[in-house]
């Protein structure tokens, strides 16, 4: 199939099963069935590329929340002495 006009053209059974019709150079996938009243029912789907599983083997590359509170603390740490050491007495008054 070569798009959504050839699915409207396209003749399906009248007991209402499902045809399908693939439109890989767009990457849709069409169904095409007739309804009760003798209508046909179109549905159009993407197709969408699965994104792979996280690699188990790469987990070291992140850190724990428990790693990252600690190093945000000792970096609140150095600077709050970086900031008291800055500060002469004479400027403190």
């Amino acid at each position: 199939m070569t798009g959504l006009e050839e699915v409207r053209a396209a003749a399906v059974d009248f007991d209402g099963s499902v045809s399908f019709f693939p439109d890989l150079a767009n990457g849709r996938i069409y169904t095409k069935q007739c309804n009760m009243d003798g209508t046909a029912a179109l549905n159009m789907y993407e197709i969408k590329e699965i994104p792979p599983a996280i690699d188990q083997q790469n987990l070291s590359a992140y850190v724990t929340r428990d790693e990252f509170n600690s190093a945000l603390a000792a970096l609140r740490d150095a600077l709050t002495k970086t900031n008291i050491a800055e500060v002469s007495p004479d400027q403190a008054k």
